[in-house]
């Protein structure tokens, strides 16, 4: 599935699918650092109901976006409800967690 560019403030963050307690915040100033300075990443994840894009994966990296102030983000669109994208999100983060989880940013 191909990567489109999608407005940072057309993703929807506030439906209960980021699976931590909270960003870690130096790995989102990291980020925004390396993409500043022209660093590729991979797509987020977001699921669209019709309505509202659903962000699943990639909270680290849109938030490094918006900090650098971007206005795009390239995203992997799924066609989905956010019941889709909340199990989504927590089979991503259980299986491919980039960043580790620790005892205090682990699930909700």
């Amino acid at each position: 599935m191909a990567a489109v560019k999608l407005a940072i403030s057309k993703l929807r963050t506030d439906g209960g699918t980021q699976p931590r307690s909270a960003l870690n915040m130096p790995i989102v100033e990291d980020y925004a650092a390396a993409m500043r300075a022209g660093a590729k990443f991979p797509a987020v994840d977001v699921f669209y109901d019709g309505t509202d894009y659903w962000l699943a994966d990639g909270f680290h990296r849109c938030r490094a976006a918006y900090v650098a102030e971007f206005a795009e983000i390239a995203a992997t669109v799924h066609q989905g409800t956010l019941r889709d994208a909340q199990w989504f999100s927590y089979a991503r983060t259980r299986r491919t967690a980039s960043i580790a989880r620790t005892r205090t940013s682990g699930e909700r």
